[in-house]
């Protein structure tokens, strides 16, 4: 028997969609099932890592949960920044995918307690840090270029997780920023009165001739032993400095003689 629906109510049935096509806005016919790999979730040991069996569901937007990877390594972010409700208010205004990820059912109830516990550690630990983790995408396995999922705990229930999907952008530049590591670089430490730092001079010679005599009357009493050669004590100097070998009889007040063409502008040596 067929049921004709009238005219006047038409407005209430939509239409159906085309053959192998998903009506906008619905359900996937199959949630995701995989795992969510952690590290550092017990402070026992905080190098295990944690295989949590999931599944994704009641997905917002497109997430494509057909092109995903059987796991995602997580890497949890950890920083002084409430990255948490960041994240939330940057979705709800940029509208982006997101789905919920809720422990996996399984029949054992032994494996059911041990996902339950790991879940609503995940999420503890995500909590209490004010932070998220990042899923990124393995090379190879999607037929489209993104970041990968930003994984966060909901407010109101520690009983499934938020995840919002990055298939075709890039992650926000607060994520971003948190995962690039900070340099601190320390202050220079102040040279003590019997340190010697060499001035700095504008030419070769002018810089030659200063630092030859000055430390040559303070190697009795400064500790700081340096060689002519050295592009440290020398900086920008275009010639070598010979060691000569010390002589009785020729007290040559330029106890160093260079090489180069800087040679020439040397006085001789005496006879």
């Amino acid at each position: 028997m067929v049921f004709l629906v009238p005219s006047q109510f038409e407005t209430f049935a939509p239409a159906p969609a085309p053959p192998g096509q998903r009506p906008l806005g619905g359900a996937p016919t199959r949630p995701w099932n995989g795992d969510l790999v952690a590290t550092g979730l017990r402070p026992s040991n905080r190098t295990l890592s944690e295989r949590i069996p999931v599944s994704a569901i009641e997905t917002d937007g497109e997430s494509r949960l057909e092109s995903w990877p059987n796991e995602f390594v997580l890497q949890i972010l950890y920083t002084d920044r409430d990255l948490r409700r960041e994240m939330s208010q940057w979705v709800s205004a940029n509208a982006q995918p997101t789905c919920n990820f809720v422990p996996a059912r399984l029949r054992a109830s032994g494996q059911r307690d041990t996902i339950l516990a790991n879940f609503r550690n995940l999420s503890r630990v995500l909590n209490e840090n004010h932070t998220v983790a990042i899923a990124p995408w393995r090379t190879g396995e999607l037929p489209y270029q993104g970041s990968g999922i930003i994984i966060y705990p909901s407010e109101n229930s520690g009983a499934y997780l938020i995840g919002a999907v990055f298939h075709s952008g890039r992650f926000p530049d607060f994520v971003t920023n948190a995962l690039s590591p900070t340099v601190v670089i320390p202050p220079a430490l102040p040279m003590s009165s019997g340190q010697y730092q060499p001035p700095t001079h504008s030419s070769p010679y002018s810089s030659h001739v200063p630092q030859s005599q000055y430390r040559h009357s303070q190697q009795s009493s400064s500790p700081h032993q340096s060689s002519p050669n050295s592009p440290v004590d020398h900086p920008g100097s275009s010639y070598r400095s010979i060691q000569p070998m010390p002589s009785s009889r020729n007290p040559n007040p330029y106890t160093y003689q260079p090489t180069g063409n800087y040679g020439s502008t040397y006085p001789p040596s005496n006879p």
